[in-house]
């Protein structure tokens, strides 16, 4: 069971509600301030609608769309010289640009929104900022450049951003096999995100402790946590958590030997993620619904999806069945 990349869609809600908070606080200022002009305000709110389509595209899987519209925000803050839009535009513009895998102009863009987050003297908009750089180095497998800069902030403060920072302590715990430190960062994580009511990152985090709890041998357990994932992305209507929820479901009924289940768990994944047209995600389920389709004898289901994944790959690569 592989490690979720959602950590950065936690991050994406996070810059969205917090451009929402700081839009609204500049409405609300106190009377001694000087009005903003209406005009800036008005484009400020549109900018902060642009970053709310785009976080909605981004959870579809629709990377390139969620680009566009955080592309448009960034222009608009930039316009108005709107300081924390513009970091919180930056960052997320290079957290699809990360989806995509484009990590080197997503560099560029994380060290923009870096200036703009320090000009801004907001300790949250820093530390997102900062998130979003972790992320990008566990990405690149720089783990140790991950750790070192988690450290550098650390004790993290229990609010959204914090949260995010114990989910991506606990991604390089895991992947360094220290199962029970990956599971204590995860459920810290959850705890926040729970006393918050925030339903996708609780989603993320049951998801990660499943994989922990899957590392561990304890498939039941990891089934259980996976399902409450599945129950929240459903509830949030998260598609791309979905398809990854229903695939590690599958995965694990196959561990605990519950093969039709698990044959039914991972066509729904496929069926998503086909829905959604995410190609790399439809291949991952692809290569597990081949071989448990030998393992059940379901010979025509077998040939029709190694012509499917054939249909898939680029020209001139070859299927192994």
């Amino acid at each position: 069971m592989k490690s979720r990349s959602s950590c950065r869609k936690i991050t994406l809600r996070a810059l969205v509600l917090t451009v929402f908070a700081f839009v609204l606080g500049a409405s609300m200022a106190c009377s001694s301030a000087p009005p903003e002009p209406q005009e800036t305000v008005a484009r400020k709110n549109l900018a902060a609608d642009y970053l709310t389509y785009g976080q909605n595209y981004y959870q579809q899987g629709n990377f390139e769309q969620a680009f566009r519209f955080f592309q448009l925000a960034l222009e608009i803050n930039t316009s108005v010289d709107n300081t924390p839009g513009i970091a919180v535009s930056y960052d997320s513009v290079a957290s699809a640009l990360m989806a995509m895998g484009r990590l080197d102009e997503a560099r560029r863009l994380l060290a923009e929104g870096k200036e703009a987050a320090l000009r801004s003297g907001k300790p949250q908009l820093i530390l997102q900022n900062l998130n979003e750089e972790v992320q990008a180095d566990i990405s690149e497998g720089k783990l140790g450049n991950a750790s070192a800069k988690l450290a550098q902030v650390e004790p993290f403060p229990d609010n959204q951003e914090g949260a995010a920072l114990y989910q991506a302590l606990g991604v390089i715990q895991r992947e360094n096999h220290l199962e029970a430190q990956a599971l204590s960062s995860f459920q810290k994580a959850l705890s926040i995100n729970s006393s918050l009511g925030l339903k996708q990152e609780m989603a993320s985090n049951y998801f990660m402790i499943g994989s922990v709890q899957a590392q561990k041998g304890k498939p039941e357990l990891a089934f259980s946590s996976v399902h409450e994932a599945l129950e929240l992305d459903k509830n949030t209507e998260n598609s791309v958590g979905i398809g990854q929820d229903l695939r590690a479901l599958g995965v694990l009924s196959e561990r605990l030997g519950r093969e039709a289940p698990a044959w039914d768990y991972l066509i729904r994944s496929q069926r998503v993620f086909q829905a959604i047209s995410i190609k790399s995600e439809r291949l991952k389920t692809i290569d597990l619904l081949i071989p448990l389709a030998k393992k059940l004898k379901k010979t025509q289901d077998e040939t029709f999806y190694l012509k499917m994944k054939n249909d898939l790959l680029p020209q001139g690569l070859p299927v192994n069945p």
